[in-house]
């Protein structure tokens, strides 16, 4: 097979690299970087796998391997004007109540970023596709597949937001990467989901879902939402951008009709809540805050955006000890009454409120050890 038109794809900078592809004969031309023949081999490899032939030219950066095949076939789809297949990554599902305290948001056209992902602690990593620029988005969606394909993020869970709009191209290239969830944004009916759905049938993708509410008819249809599939393992709330549509400004007034609206709907449906980013990384004060805000109203993890904000997550989210020994303490009691009995704690009888909160204090205390 042979490429009729150039295609293009990367930039020259530090950690990455820019990979051209033209009709030709097969030529490959390494620029920019000392490991010359072994980029030169991957290239080669690549081309032979999809049987075709072109002159490609890259000029690299001290780019790791996922990144020079990321790249590659960004281009290679640009010069062929179809996408380009893959292995798919092998990866078991995750279970639906698993801990999801701390969801790092990378954006997926950043390769030099991602390897520092790698062992950073955070319970989910998502790569983000909400690109600006059709290019950027055709280049994020074969960056964050290769990162998939590639990278070894230990136990983390690995989601991707996709755009609405281009649900169908995101899900078509990052199917290949095989993530555990797709999150969808701006979501306002369960029909939004079904369509979503239909797409990862197709790309024959089985993995999580996770909507996020951030427009006024997403909150007004947040039960339906919420139960609209057994995919659906938690429902996010992004409070920035529903604020820019309300005009209300960012304080707990503002927010805590939609939030408590997706808390509840989430339980109700028995699946997690979760909170949106906090962009401005220079209030830590505010951060600290509003995580202990959603703590609070019970809330089981938060969008971060760097590692500073998921420590703060973690130890917010993590009960403390008065509250595992008191929990400790409650379960005794309830065990010692027996079935006929009525426990006490402190001259105060337990109810069936008290003893289902310790247990899920206990849960957490060992989930998040």
């Amino acid at each position: 097979m042979k490429v009729m038109e150039a295609g293009e794809a990367g930039e020259i900078k530090n950690g990455d690299c820019l990979i051209r592809v033209r009709a030709g004969e097969g030529k490959i031309n390494v620029v920019g970087a000392k490991n010359r023949k072994h980029i030169e081999e991957i290239i080669r490899q690549r081309m032979e796998e999809l049987d075709v032939e072109a002159d490609v030219e890259a000029e690299c950066r001290n780019a790791d391997d996922f990144v020079i095949m990321g790249r590659l076939d960004a281009a290679m789809a640009m010069a062929l004007r179809e996408e380009v297949e893959a292995r798919k990554a092998r990866r078991g599902i995750t279970s639906v109540d698993r801990t999801r305290r701390s969801i790092m948001i990378l954006p997926g056209n950043m390769p030099q970023e991602m390897k520092k992902l790698v062992g950073a602690g955070a319970d989910c990593v998502m790569f983000d596709l909400q690109c600006q620029g059709e290019r950027r988005r055709h280049e994020a969606r074969h960056m964050v597949k290769s990162a998939l394909q590639n990278l070894d993020f230990g136990n983390a869970e690995l989601w991707v937001r996709i755009n609405r709009e281009t649900a169908r191209e995101d899900i078509t290239v990052i199917a290949y990467g095989n993530p555990h969830g797709i999150c969808i944004p701006g979501v306002e009916s369960a029909e939004d989901i079904e369509v979503v759905e239909r797409i990862m049938e197709e790309a024959n993708l089985d993995s999580h879902l996770m909507p996020v509410i951030e427009t006024p008819g997403g909150v007004a249809n947040i039960y339906e939402i919420a139960a609209a599939s057994k995919k659906v393992v938690a429902v996010a709330f992004e409070g920035e951008h529903f604020l820019s549509l309300t005009g209300g400004k960012r304080r707990r007034e503002a927010l805590l009709f939609p939030r408590s609206a997706v808390l509840i709907a989430a339980r109700n449906a028995g699946v997690q809540a979760i909170d949106g980013a906090f962009t401005d990384e220079n209030e830590r004060r505010e951060f600290s805050e509003d995580v202990r805000e959603m703590v609070e109203l019970g809330y089981d993890g938060k969008f971060v955006v760097n590692a500073r904000q998921m420590r703060v997550v973690h130890k917010n989210f993590a009960p403390h000890e008065k509250e595992i020994e008191r929990a400790r303490k409650i379960l005794h009691a309830v065990e010692a009454a027996g079935k006929e009995g009525m426990p006490y704690i402190n001259g105060k009888p337990i109810d069936e409120s008290m003893e289902r909160r310790a247990r899920r204090i206990l849960k957490l205390a060992e989930l998040y050890r």
